[in-house]
């Protein structure tokens, strides 16, 4: 589900992550042929993270065959000078530390659209080694960043549009209970627009 498909027309888009040695020089360049600003793309020593799967008839069992961090593993972002004036940042489904590093850096952010998959629930029982963050850590990233509007993204395949808004709903409770500041939370779908 790609959501955001024009944003690519209207706002500076900027990548902030570490590949190996083994990334593709080709793929960086596909990046900057489309006027991507990749200088937040460090390039370490070792190879890029990998991770290979089997899914089985019911998507929502599958096997981790191989799972290799790589230069992942201890990667602390450092965002370009540049990059810290976003307005509307993209988290992508990495440890929320890394996520909390990335908003502390960024100075004045109106939005937020974090990779949400799963409910807390489904994070911290099932689902807990698959790598997607939970409704309730993209609440506390943005109340621990002073972030006042969030877009979850990336739901649950299986979930019907019932239980995506049953998991707004805990979102939104969730918030209310915990932060100080009022949090405007929204779930993305498909076609969704936002008024920038």
């Amino acid at each position: 589900m790609n959501c955001f498909p024009n944003l690519f027309y209207i706002l500076p888009i900027r990548i902030v992550g570490v590949i190996g040695e083994d990334f593709p020089q080709d793929y960086l360049d596909l990046f900057t042929q489309r006027g991507v600003d990749i200088e937040g793309i460090k390039r370490e020593r070792g190879e890029t993270f990998h991770w290979r799967g089997r899914y089985h008839e019911d998507i929502n069992v599958r096997d981790t065959i191989e799972l290799h961090l790589n230069v992942l593993a201890g990667f602390e972002p450092q965002l370009p000078e540049n990059y810290r004036d976003a307005e509307y940042v993209f988290l992508g489904n990495i440890d929320p530390v890394m996520q909390l590093e990335v908003l502390n850096q960024i100075r004045h952010m109106k939005l937020v659209i974090c990779d949400t998959m799963y409910s807390l629930a489904d994070s911290v029982s099932m689902k807990e080694d698959w790598g997607h963050s939970s409704n309730v850590v993209g609440v506390e990233l943005c109340q621990l960043a002073g972030v006042h509007q969030l877009c979850l993204f990336h739901h649950e395949p299986i979930y019907d549009d019932a239980q995506i808004a049953s998991v707004l709903a805990e979102t939104r409770r969730y918030a209310e209970i915990t932060g100080e500041a009022p949090l405007e939370i929204v779930s993305a779908y498909d076609g969704m627009e936002i008024e920038l």
